[in-house]
């Protein structure tokens, strides 16, 4: 049940309201299906669209691998050959569109956009070495690299007036362009060595009819994302468009900001940029940016309105705040955690269509649906769910799930930490505990749905999630507060929370063991050595082991992250060694269990290989699975299927008798 049943990603409703489309995969199998839409609560069979080649599918780390063009007749999408697609909404043979010519393999398309009059679609192109925003015609063509310093390009001009410096030249990482009124495009950039919750900008540019570009504003704000403008209704409106995104600039916290451009142009100097921050909260309104297509919040079709989602203690709650009056109060539209929101009507039908999740809320596919009546002088409708797709397989209702409890506790330096208890019912006592740790390390395990976590707690295990500091979630001084000290916090943090759960008589201490992914396997390894009577074992998923190789042989995206994690190198090597578990193995003496996938990118296969043979060396018990050709995380079914059983067997073997 853990392993089998879809993933569902990247929900989209069409502009013209008649279409919603998402991606669903399983396995290495995935598709872009299509579903028309009625009245209310009246929704089509599914239809599966062409895709030949296949769907990329979405990012490793986020979205972007399609979009609707502005009337809804077609989609574009990525295929795995790494070209950019396009194929009717109803069906048929797709059309290549641009293919990355004469570049380097590896190199990746996301983030496709259709302009809003259908002649232009902006991307995302990547690889190795840097990435760049591009547009490239509707018919196809070459590409003109948006963010490239000014040169020609195959026999076509850029755009950019003489002697002009690209804004974008600055960037060494650009992500999610959006398209505007009057061809103006925007986009995410930062430079390195920021990560893009550290700082960034979000760029704007304006593109004639031939492609030519005048460079307008760079707007920083902190860390930023997800920049979307407003619908051409707003424009007309109100005098002018309206660019939003999410910025902890102003308050500490990740809130929607609205920036309000006039009728004439975007001035170099920001001098006409109307910023306001939508409204301002001690609450994030995003997920870290670890890629491409998050869609944590969306307009109106008339730009009214915003649609957001509130992170609530890792909780989630879905919201709508007006952008046109003073009173900011919001209002609740649905409960759960819920990601890739858009929102759209047909008639006086409005829609948000999202990704609903919770702790006892199975991965499902939503539209919230309204019919919008007027009353004398202002509307009143009432939103309703149907869910019109589901990912996990049958019968999760009748399991025995739980919602987490929300945590306080004192760190070993007496800061406030926060964490989450999943403890099973039925249960008075102290129970054994799994302490899941995520990864990133900036990074949150929100309260969605969990399948590994029920097959636990249906063991009887209570899950403990600590949002150590440098977690999101909690605004910007708590997520920088691990800067410098990764390997230290992240354990701290963790073995003090283990501790508050023993003295409060809920977990066993005898039957506490650490589990984590990545980052999170980085800090198991960091427990069991640091603290080594305090752990029964421990589960290592892939984890980091060796802080000084890191750099030279992860992706590009990382490749700077620890600059800022553990400091700048070669003053700071010390460091580097002190917290490398290779470097403490033989401080390791509880039993271990350490998986990877051999195609791993992102921390690679040597990493677990080398911790285990210092393990081993020094005479310590660990046990090593290795999956070929899974990456960073497993995609088989049947991949999750054994992984389930070597930690049920390990958690059997280290506890017998």
């Amino acid at each position: 049940m853990v392993a089998l049943g879809s993933s569902l990603a990247e929900v989209r409703l069409s502009p013209n309201g008649l279409n919603v489309g998402y991606v669903s995969r399983l396995g290495d199998s995935t598709d872009l299906v299509i579903r028309s839409l009625g009245g209310i609560g009246e929704v089509g069979p599914e239809v599966i669209l062409t895709t030949a080649p296949r769907l990329s599918g979405p990012h490793p780390d986020g979205g972007g691998s399609w979009c609707w063009s502005p009337d809804g007749s077609f989609v574009v999408f990525v295929g795995r050959d790494r070209c950019l697609w396009k194929v009717a909404t109803a069906g048929g043979q797709p059309k290549l569109v641009v293919e990355p010519h004469g570049l380097r393999p590896g190199v990746g398309l996301w983030s496709p956009s259709v302009s809003p009059d259908g002649q232009w679609i902006a991307y995302v192109q990547d690889d190795d070495e840097r990435s760049d925003v591009a547009i490239v015609s509707i018919d196809g063509g070459w590409p003109i690299r948006m963010t490239s310093a000014p040169q020609a390009v195959a026999g076509q001009e850029t755009g950019q007036e003489a002697g002009q410096e690209a804004l974008g030249t600055r960037a060494d990482f650009v992500i999610d362009p959006d398209w505007g009124p009057d061809g103006y495009l925007a986009w995410h950039a930062w430079k390195v060595p920021d990560m893009p919750w550290d700082g960034g900008w979000i760029e704007v540019a304006n593109i004639d009819a031939s492609g030519r570009t005048t460079w307008k504003a760079a707007m920083e704000y902190g860390s930023v994302g997800q920049p979307r403008w407003s619908p051409r209704a707003r424009a007309a409106s109100v005098g002018g468009a309206a660019l939003a995104f999410v910025s902890d600039e102003s308050n500490g916290w990740k809130n929607v900001t609205v920036v309000q451009i006039g009728s004439d142009e975007v001035g170099a100097d920001n001098q006409d940029l109307s910023v306001g921050r939508l409204f301002s909260e001690p609450n994030e309104h995003a997920e870290p940016t670890w890629g491409p297509g998050q869609r944590s919040f969306c307009w109106s079709p008339d730009g009214s309105m915003l649609a957001f989602e509130r992170n609530e203690e890792g909780f989630g709650r879905l919201c709508v705040v007006s952008t046109q009056t003073s009173s900011r109060a919001t209002e609740l539209v649905g409960r759960g955690v819920h990601r890739s929101l858009s929102w759209s009507s047909s008639g006086a039908i409005e829609r948000i269509a999202a990704i609903r999740q919770g702790a006892t809320t199975p991965t499902q596919i939503v539209l919230y649906e309204r019919a919008v009546q007027v009353v004398g002088a202002e509307m009143t409708a009432d939103w309703t769910r149907s869910i019109i797709a589901r990912g996990p397989v049958a019968g999760w209702e009748t399991a025995d799930l739980v919602e987490p409890t929300p945590l306080r506790y004192a760190a070993l330096d007496g800061t406030q930490v926060n964490g989450r208890l999943y403890r099973p019912t039925g249960i008075d006592g102290p129970t054994p505990l799994i302490v899941s740790i995520h990864g990133g390390p900036t990074s949150q395990t929100r309260v969605s749905w969990n399948a590994r976590f029920s097959f636990l707690i249906a063991r009887g295990w209570s899950v403990f999630v600590p949002d150590h500091r440098g977690s999101t979630g909690w605004g910007r001084a708590y997520q920088q507060a691990m800067n410098g000290r990764w390997g230290e916090l992240d354990v701290e943090d963790t073995v003090a929370g283990v501790r508050h759960l023993v003295a409060a008589g809920l977990v066993d201490a005898s039957k506490v063991v650490p589990m984590g992914g990545s980052a999170g396997g980085f800090t198991v390894l960091g427990l069991l050595g640091k603290f080594p009577t305090e752990f029964a074992g421990g589960i290592d998923l892939y984890g980091v082991a060796d802080l000084l190789s890191l750099d030279a042989t992860t992706h590009r995206y990382e490749r700077h992250y620890q600059q800022h994690l553990v400091g700048q190198r070669p003053e700071h090597d010390d460091r580097y060694r002190d917290r490398s578990p290779v470097n403490f193995a033989d401080q390791i003496v509880a039993p271990l269990l350490v998986l990877h996938g051999d195609a791993d990118d992102s921390v690679v296969i040597e990493q677990s290989v080398a911790v285990v043979e210092a393990i081993r060396r020094a005479g310590g018990e660990v046990e090593f699975v290795t999956y070929p050709g899974e990456g960073h995380g497993w995609r088989r079914p049947e991949t999750t299927i054994d992984e389930l059983t070597k930690i049920e067997a390990f958690l059997g073997k280290i506890f017998a008798g």
